[in-house]
């Protein structure tokens, strides 16, 4: 703390900009009393800035790491010039208190995007839709990843003039410590109990006679210890082998992972007294991803009953037998033309984090590669002093928009996706202002002690 005190005011300002929420200044100047007289009435014009500009959580590159003094904070017109007969410091203070409207979290003030959210139906605070975004999460979403979770009514919260539930983020890790055991919600344990949570519930729908029908099928069918091994097996070849190198920059392992424990769940609510037959009699080319996992499965379990005691696998040869399989399905899932399903879910997440609204833009066209356009200059130079340099680019093939440029790229150029792109005369830059919201039911997954 000492060598804290020791710095001059106006470095302790710039801190305090740098801080992830105006609100933290608060809690600083908390700290002792020398910081409380340097950083509150004193300092009138750190308030100002704090009530006036973007807040530094509030901007992309912060969740980046990059160099925070880079980027602009533009500021509010609401808040005017700065007044020294004004308290700055009191109308943030009013503002976490609750006496003036404002968000708690960043001191917005625009009426329009403020929310009075309540959790149980009492008050509970005011914040702006990025804010309140950051700490709540839609009932809904949050079911789908932890389905086991009960959510008591008083923790349930809201918002005028919306039709949905949402859950603050402290309360819902409260709720998963609490009603999961330390390996249910692990990341070891936490696809098998997502399973057989969501198979109990489909057999509470059956029928007496489609109970009797399953009661009577190979128990590994209904097993998620047969599942869990192909999902694994998968992500290892996806993070390991360099053909997917170029699919690195649209989603991680953990992503693949995530996305394909979600559509083997979610195949088992479509189960019917016949999808034994069903799946294992299937060969034409399958599309869903949770009926491909389910194939995939079938397939083992016939390969294991082939190779009994009389005939047993070699040594590897089942692990060579699933990594062929899942190195095929895995290869149509990320199909580039057509786009798959998957490949097309994350591109859309790629271009939103790296272009933000500008997807939709439509002023630059037509779209050129310029990688393509790079090449054919090459070409041109290095067919001598007979050669034209100055190839007339506009004359190749034009993308149809964005989407499409980029799965050009990631096809033709997948080891130079993840740099700038020139389009028709616009940049690509790597990233676009304003903060990426991770949800939370993706966010966290699971919880390890």
């Amino acid at each position: 703390m000492s060598s804290l005190l020791s710095l001059p005011t106006e470095i302790l300002t710039e801190i305090c900009l740098l801080l992830p929420f105006p609100r933290d200044t608060v809690h600083l100047a908390s700290a002792c009393r020398s910081l409380r007289d340097r950083l509150t009435v004193q300092n009138n014009y750190l308030w100002f800035t704090l009530l006036s500009t973007l807040p530094i959580s509030h901007h992309r590159s912060y969740s980046l790491h990059l160099n925070p003094s880079m980027i602009p904070k533009p500021k509010c017109a609401v808040r005017g010039k700065f007044d020294l007969r004004v308290n700055y410091h009191a109308q943030a203070l009013a503002i976490l208190r609750g006496t003036t409207q404002g968000c708690f979290d960043c001191f917005n003030i625009l009426q329009g995007s403020l929310r009075e959210v309540r959790i149980g139906g009492v008050f509970y605070r005011t914040y702006c839709r990025s804010c309140y975004e950051l700490h709540f999460e839609q009932t809904s979403k949050f079911l789908t990843v932890w389905p086991e979770i009960i959510i008591p009514p008083s923790l349930i919260g809201g918002q005028a003039n919306t039709s949905y539930n949402t859950i603050h983020h402290s309360d819902a890790i409260f709720l998963i410590r609490d009603q999961l055991s330390p390996h249910a919600r692990s990341s070891k344990g936490r696809f098998l109990s997502r399973w057989n949570h969501m198979l109990n519930l489909w057999m509470e729908h059956l029928s007496v006679n489609e109970q009797t029908l399953w009661a009577r099928a190979d128990r590994r069918v209904l097993s998620g210890a047969e599942m869990e091994p192909i999902i694994t097996k998968m992500v290892s070849i996806y993070e390991n082998d360099g053909v997917f190198r170029k699919y690195w920059p649209l989603g991680s392992g953990a992503a693949l992972k995530g996305y394909l424990e979600d559509c083997a769940l979610d195949f088992i609510p479509t189960l019917s007294a016949i999808s034994i037959r069903l799946i294992r009699s299937r060969t034409e080319i399958i599309t869903n991803i949770g009926l491909r996992l389910w194939r995939i499965r079938d397939i083992m379990l016939a390969a294991d009953d082939a190779h009994d005691e009389g005939n047993p696998w070699e040594d590897g040869g089942r692990e060579n037998y699933l990594a062929e399989i899942c190195m095929e399905h895995l290869t149509g899932m990320l199909r580039i033309q057509p786009a798959s399903v998957l490949l097309t879910t994350w591109m859309f997440s790629y271009l939103i984090r790296r272009m933000g609204s500008e997807i939709s833009d439509s002023k630059y066209k037509p779209y050129y590669c310029s990688f393509c356009k790079e090449e054919k200059l090459q070409e041109g130079s290095d067919e001598g002093e007979g050669g034209n340099p100055h190839i007339d680019f506009k004359k190749s093939q034009p993308l149809p928009d964005i989407p499409g440029l980029a799965l050009h790229i990631l096809d033709r150029h997948g080891e130079r996706f993840d740099e700038a792109w020139v389009t028709g005369g616009a940049v690509v830059k790597v990233m676009a202002p304003g903060k990426e919201q991770i949800p939370f039911y993706k966010a966290v997954r699971f919880l390890d002690d």
